[in-house]
């Protein structure tokens, strides 16, 4: 199905007030410019954003009296943290206050923090100068995808940086500061412990906010859940992850925002997602959706637990495959939907016409899509299955081993890449080799066929990464730390089964040991350089005669 939509991107000139000389101050720009994160000019009784759009359904309109709604929602949370201390606090120093003479507020309740920390985030965010918050913004951008960031970053970016709009979520600018002063040099270094304690004592649970609120939360999440796995905190991590991926199923991010009702969860009875504004924050959407089923989809493997995003869960998908951020700004876009059809008509593309037409976001996804569904599969074998139980097995096992060894030798030459695309080449490559490792790791010490098979695909993930300047790599996703820990743990569980005798595959204990070593260099490259993957590397150093 469908659809076009006329109205153009957002301007990103500066505009101020006519007969004003300074710019807009914060919180005074219209409702319907604060919903859609433009630049209001300020003119009464309609701005100029509103002639322009002659939106009949959401007039022009300005409160000129009070605070902005963002800050009214920051304000209502410290006061309902700081009620919570105080109740839950056995010995008070001061008087308890009635909890029912709370105004009323469309405020979650917030999980208990310190009054005094909640509201460091915003006191802090002031000592940075203009400049220092452009410095962190411009080192964290060129890595912004690869951890995790699927908004618009050119409408985030003003929105920080303009007195014009209303600022993004406080843990979503933080969760980016947070990225930033990673990125920034070893000056910035020391500020990495305070970006990120405000971050998280900031993430409160938002409901009934508007889905741009709601996307900026989801996003911040996932920030903070990527951060925390690089940094090897990965009950944190995982704890972010399944924040992101609640609020992304009960918004429905999976279904189409035109005619569909999000599935069942917390805000299935309350909330219905409308319509997206334009074509960008419909893109930022898809691309949201698809970046938490990714983490989602990789880190259940990791974690050994079963992903929400599984298809064994039935999860049925309309939007399309993501595209480049830029593609949804470009004028004219079309926008297709796939009433619950995504993920069942990928084998069936894949057949037919390959991965050429697919985005470097899109074969990752796929790519995760895989990789968990042959975890899955690995883990629902029991060797005292039936005989009806086995032959249903092994056909699913045939099929998704054929569907598997057609994604990886499909996915189009590193030369078809732009250099900013190599590492989700590189990711998508490592992924669905990864897939035939965990598949066939259940049968490689009693069938030939199956070790060989996990053998033949650790050696694809080592020849992928030799194709480029691993020297000259930048930093990669910190699910990779676990991938290549599984390249190693095959290869030096084979070197170990061939110096024993076993016999079963046609590799010489030379070649397995070359790309042992290669992968050894791989894992202590500055690009894999994190906690994360030191913890991996001493695991599977440590580990003997196992391979899963």
């Amino acid at each position: 199905m469908a659809r076009r939509m006329s109205t153009s991107p957002p301007t990103t000139g500066r505009q101020t007030p006519s007969g004003s000389g300074s710019g807009l101050v914060r919180g005074r720009a219209c409702g319907p410019c604060r919903k859609r994160k433009v630049r209001c000019d300020g003119e009464k009784p309609i701005c100029g954003q509103c002639q322009r759009s002659s939106r009949s359904n959401d007039p022009c309109n300005y409160a000129d009296v009070g605070p902005s709604k963002t800050q009214i929602l920051e304000a209502t949370i410290s006061r309902l943290q700081t009620r919570i201390q105080e109740l839950e606090d056995p010995n008070p120093e001061v008087p308890l206050v009635n909890p029912y003479a709370a105004p009323s507020s469309p405020v979650a309740e917030s999980s208990r923090s310190s009054p005094s920390v909640i509201a460091a985030p915003d006191a802090r965010e002031e000592d940075l100068s203009p400049s220092s918050v452009q410095i962190l913004l411009a080192a964290f951008r060129p890595h912004a995808e690869e951890f995790g960031f699927f908004l618009d970053f050119g409408r985030v970016q003003d929105n920080i940086t303009s007195p014009l709009t209303d600022h993004p979520l406080p843990m979503l600018r933080n969760a980016i500061y947070l990225w930033g002063a990673h990125f920034a040099g070893q000056r910035w270094a020391e500020h990495e412990a305070r970006f990120s304690e405000s971050a998280v004592h900031s993430a409160q649970p938002i409901s009934f906010a508007s889905p741009g609120v709601l996307l900026e939360s989801i996003q911040a999440k996932i920030l903070l859940s990527t951060y925390f796995f690089r940094h090897n905190r990965c009950l944190e991590a995982i704890s972010f992850l399944a924040a992101a991926t609640g609020m992304s199923l009960a918004m429905g991010l999976h279904k189409d925002s035109q005619g569909a009702s999000p599935t069942a969860g917390f805000l299935s009875q309350s909330f219905k997602l409308p319509p997206a504004l334009d074509f960008i924050e419909e893109g930022e959407r898809i691309r949201g959706f698809w970046t938490v089923f990714m983490q989602c989809n990789a880190t259940s493997v990791i974690g050994e637990f079963v992903s929400p995003m599984a298809a064994d869960n039935g999860l049925q998908v309309d939007v399309p495959w993501p595209l480049e951020s830029a593609a949804y700004a470009e004028p004219n876009f079309i926008f297709m939907t796939n009433p619950g059809q995504t993920l069942r008509n990928l084998r069936p593309a894949l057949l037919e016409r390959g991965l050429r037409e697919y985005t470097p976001m899109a074969l990752v996804a796929q790519a995760s899509f895989l990789y968990e569904r042959a975890a899955s599969l690995a883990t629902q074998y029991r060797p005292n299955m039936t005989a009806d139980d086995t032959e249903t097995y092994a056909s699913t096992f045939s099929t998704h081993d054929y569907f598997l060894e057609r994604f990886r030798t499909s996915i189009p030459r590193l030369d078809r890449f732009q250099s900013t695309a190599i590492r989700a080449y590189l990711t998508a490559h490592s992924f669905a080799n990864a897939g035939l490792i965990r598949l066939h790791g259940v049968f490689a010490e009693t069938s030939g066929p199956s070790w060989m098979k996990c053998v033949t695909a650790a050696h694809a993930v080592i020849s992928v990464f030799g194709a480029v300047n691993v020297q000259t790599l930048p930093p990669m996703s910190p699910l990779m730390a676990t991938v290549l820990a599984t390249v190693f743990r095959v290869l030096k569980w084979t070197l170990g089964r061939l110096a024993l005798g076993a016999v079963g595959i046609s590799v010489s204990p030379q070649d397995i040991q070359t790309d042992l070593d290669r992968c050894t260099l791989l894992m202590t490259l500055p690009s894999f350089a994190s906690p994360l993957m030191e913890a991996q590397y001493q695991l599977v150093v440590a580990a003997e005669g196992v391979l899963f």
